[in-house]
């Protein structure tokens, strides 16, 4: 039992010496070990951004094109607007695939009328999504 006791004291006193080492006497705060846990929040934080940045880049991307190819057929920011609203109702990757052919506007655009509440926003819904479709279909 006693060697057992001995080699936890050694230890102790090792792990006493190591947190010594350590501590800034003045202050009481163990400095390098501080210095080295604000370097890796520093590193963690600066990836974390940077991780984030990119996502947000991709994610704007198919937007940007969606507005500069809209805006080029002549959709205005209201019309473009209910697109992106439908585009996310009906969970398509980008707007740009309502764009594609009639019936799929058709198809997502009555998906989401039959989402709305109020009998006034199917009403404005149905007339804007019909507006679109002439303007980018001719039909």
């Amino acid at each position: 039992m006693m060697p057992m006791l001995a080699q936890y004291n050694e230890r102790w006193e090792m792990l006493e010496a190591i947190s010594e080492a350590f501590v800034n006497e003045r202050f009481g705060v163990p400095t390098a070990g501080l210095v080295i846990c604000a370097v890796v929040l520093a590193v963690l934080l600066g990836l974390g951004v940077r991780r984030w940045w990119g996502q947000q880049q991709g994610q704007a991307a198919p937007l940007r094109t969606f507005s500069h190819i809209a805006g080029d057929l002549g959709l205005t920011w209201v019309e473009q607007w209910l697109l992106w609203r439908i585009a996310r109702q009906q969970q398509l990757p980008t707007p740009l695939t309502l764009l594609i052919s009639p019936a799929t506007l058709d198809h997502h655009a009555g998906r989401y009328v039959q989402s709305l509440a109020s009998p006034r926003q199917v009403q404005r819904a149905e007339a804007k999504t019909q507006a679109i479709r002439r303007r980018l279909f001719g039909e």
